[in-house]
C-alpha cells in the first residue's frame, strides 16, 4: 500500500529549518547596515557643503544652506535695511542703504563658518544648535548720507519752523491775571545733531530714528516752568493789588488795574509799561482838572471883577513826571491817595484856584495888598515897571517861584543887593528897593522898574514872611480891556483910577528864566494879629537860598 505525501511538505522543512532563517536576518541587517552607511556618508558628502539644519547666524537661520547661498541671502538682507526718520508733527521719511552707500564687513565669511563644522559629525548637531554671532563693521559713503538728508521734505529750511520761548502774554481777560503762553517747541532740526543719530543707527543696525527722542531738535530758550518767568509773572499779577487814587481837591480819581492793565507789557527781558499810553491817559485827565493857562475872573479888594491870564500859576498835571513816580508806584503795588505830580500849581480846588491867601498888586494904583479870607493883613505902595519905555510889569496871575535873602540882582547897565528876593514871573518879582526914598503914585509912568515890584525895605521884609513858594500873586491894571464888572459903590478915582486914563501897558519884553530850587518846602502864611502886623514865629519855614550864575539876569 502506497503512502501518500502531504502536499506542501517541502515548504514545510524549509520554514523550519534553523539554518535557512538565520541566513536571511543576516541578509536584512547587512542591508539596513549598508543604508545606514550609505545615509551616513550621503549626509557627510552633503553636509560638506551646507551648514547645519540646526544654524543660526547672528539671530537669522541658514539651515541646510550653501556658503555660497547664504553669502548672497545675507548681502541680500543687508541691501534691504533702511533706516525710518520719525519728526514732529507726523513727519516721516525713510532712507534705504542704497541712499548712503551701505557696506557691511564681517569677522567670518560664510566658508569660514561652513570650514568650523565637522561634517562627519553632522549626526551629533541634528538636534544640537549652531549658533554664530560675528563681529560686524559697517561703511557708508558721508557725502551721499548728507545729500540724501537734504532731500527730506520735512528737514528742508524751508519746510522748518523755529522754535519759540514761552513768555507772559498780555492781561487775559478771560482767567482774569496774566498767564504763561507755553513755548513752541518748533520743527527747526539740528543738522549736526540728526547726522550724528543717524550715523549712530547705521552702525548700529537701528532701523527707527526718532528725532525728538534722540535730541535732534532745536529747543526754546526759555520754557513754561522757567523760574524766572514763573517769578516774573507772580511780579506781574501782584500788580493787581495795586490801587492810586488821584485827588483833586475833594474829588477823587480811582486809578486801579482795570484801568493800568492795558499799559503794562510783558516782554522776554522783563515788563515794561507803555509810557506813551500813560501819558495819553494823564493828559485826558488834564484837561478835565488842568487850571493853568485859561483865564480868571478875579475880584479886586475894591470890588471890581477883571478877567486875567494866568502866567506860571495853575494846576497843571507833569505828565512825564507823574508817568515816572505812577510807573514806580504800580511796580510797587502802592494802595495811595495822592496828588499826581505838578508842573505848576493852584491856590486851591475848584472855580477859583486863586484860594483864600494871595497877594494882590493893583498896578494902577500901585499898591500891593496881602489878603486872607478876603481881608487885607498887609497894605504898602510900590513902585513897578516903568510904562514910558516898554518895561511895564506884565498882568496876569502868578506864583511866588522861591524866596531868597541878601541877594544880587544884575542886568546889561546895574548890579544892585537886595535883602529880599521874591520872583513870581520869571525874573519878575518883589525886592525891596533901598535907593528908592518914594513910592506909588504916578512913579512908574517914567520912572518905574525893569519890570519888578519895588518895595520898601520894611514892607519887603513884611511880604517875604507872609508869602511862600507857589503863593498867589495877581497883578492887574484896571483898564476897559480887564473890567469885566465895576462895583456900584465905588468910583474909579477910589479905586486909584485918575481922570486920566492910565494907557495899556505894552507886553513886557520875555523874562529870563531865574534858577527854581528844587524841593523847597512851603510855609504855612503866618498869623496876624488884629493891626495887621505879621507875626513871625521862631519855627517858620525858610526857603532854602537858590544858587545864582554869573550870567543871571534877574530884572529890577
Amino acid at each position: 500500500m502506497e503512502t501518500e505525501t502531504p502536499e506542501n511538505s517541502e515548504n514545510t522543512s524549509i520554514i523550519h529549518n534553523p539554518i535557512t532563517r538565520k541566513k536571511k536576518m543576516c541578509f536584512i541587517l547587512a542591508g539596513l547596515a549598508g543604508l545606514i552607511i550609505l545615509i551616513y556618508f550621503g549626509c557627510v558628502i552633503y553636509y560638506s557643503g551646507h551648514f547645519f539644519h540646526s544654524t543660526l547666524i547672528d539671530g537669522i537661520s541658514y539651515a541646510d544652506a550653501a556658503p555660497a547661498m547664504a553669502d548672497n541671502t545675507r548681502q541680500s538682507m543687508d541691501l534691504q535695511y533702511s533706516i525710518t526718520l520719525q519728526g514732529r508733527e507726523e513727519a516721516m521719511a525713510v532712507l534705504s542703504a542704497a541712499d548712503f552707500g551701505l557696506v557691511y564687513s564681517y569677522s567670518k565669511t560664510m566658508d569660514e563658518i561652513k570650514g568650523e563644522q565637522n561634517a562627519f559629525l553632522w549626526f551629533l548637531h541634528i538636534f544640537d544648535k549652531n549658533e554664530y554671532t560675528l563681529d560686524r563693521s559697517v561703511s557708508y559713503n558721508e557725502a551721499q548720507l548728507i545729500t540724501a538728508l537734504s532731500k527730506v521734505s520735512f528737514l528742508q529750511e524751508e519746510n522748518m519752523r523755529e522754535p519759540a520761548d514761552a513768555y507772559i502774554c498780555d492781561f487775559d481777560e478771560t482767567a482774569g491775571c496774566y498767564v504763561i503762553t507755553p513755548q513752541d517747541p518748533g520743527t527747526l532740526v539740528d543738522q549736526e545733531a540728526l547726522l550724528l543719530a543717524v550715523e549712530n543707527a547705521i552702525e548700529n543696525h537701528e532701523t527707527v530714528v526718532d528725532l525728538d527722542i534722540k535730541g535732534c531738535y532745536v529747543a526754546p530758550d526759555i520754557c513754561a516752568d522757567d523760574n524766572e518767568l514763573i517769578s516774573e509773572l507772580a511780579k506781574l499779577n501782584a500788580y493787581m493789588d495795586a490801587s492810586i487814587t488821584y485827588q483833586f481837591g475833594e474829588e477823587l480819581v480811582v486809578l486801579d488795574f482795570s484801568v493800568f492793565h492795558d499799559w503794562i507789557e510783558p516782554k522776554e527781558e522783563g515788563v515794561s509799561f507803555n509810557a506813551v499810553a500813560i501819558e495819553e491817559y494823564l493828559t485826558e485827565l488834564g484837561e478835565q482838572y488842568d487850571t493853568y493857562n485859561e483865564d480868571e475872573n478875579f475880584t479886586t479888594v475894591e470890588g471890581y471883577i477883571v478877567n486875567l491870564p494866568k502866567g506860571r500859576f495853575g494846576w497843571r498835571i507833569d505828565t512825564e513826571a507823574e508817568t515816572v513816580q505812577l510807573i514806580a508806584d504800580i511796580m510797587e503795588c502802592a494802595d495811595i491817595t495822592r496828588e499826581p505830580v505838578f508842573s505848576t500849581v493852584g491856590g486851591a480846588w475848584g472855580e477859583n484856584d486863586i484860594g483864600d491867601f494871595y497877594v494882590e498888586i493893583n498896578l494902577t494904583a500901585q499898591k500891593v495888598y496881602v489878603i486872607d479870607q478876603g481881608e487885607i493883613l498887609f497894605e504898602t505902595d510900590c513902585v513897578t515897571g516903568n510904562m514910558s519905555n516898554g518895561c511895564a510889569t506884565p498882568a496876569g496871575i502868578f506864583g511866588i517861584t522861591y524866596r531868597q535873602q541878601d541877594a544880587i540882582l544884575r542886568g546889561d547897565d546895574y548890579e544892585s543887593h537886595v535883602k529880599y528876593w521874591m520872583p513870581f514871573n520869571g525874573n519878575i518879582g518883589f525886592h525891596d528897593a533901598s535907593w528908592r526914598v518914594r513910592f506909588g503914585g504916578n512913579i512908574f509912568m517914567t520912572s518905574g522898574s525893569h519890570g519888578c515890584v519895588n518895595l520898601p525895605t520894611t514892607s519887603a521884609a513884611t511880604i517875604f514872611d507872609y508869602v511862600y513858594k507857589d503863593c498867589p500873586v495877581i497883578c492887574y491894571y484896571l483898564t476897559d480891556d480887564v473890567i469885566v464888572e465895576r462895583p456900584a459903590s465905588l468910583s474909579d478915582n477910589a479905586a486909584g483910577i485918575s481922570d486920566n486914563a492910565v494907557p495899556t501897558p505894552a507886553p513886557a519884553p520875555s523874562p529870563v528864566p531865574s534858577p527854581i530850587p528844587s524841593a523847597e518846602p512851603t510855609p504855612v502864611p503866618p498869623a496876624v494879629s488884629d493891626n495887621s502886623t505879621p507875626a513871625v514865629s521862631d519855627n517858620t519855614v525858610m526857603v532854602p537860598t537858590p544858587t545864582l550864575s554869573e550870567n543871571t539876569v534877574p530884572v529890577q
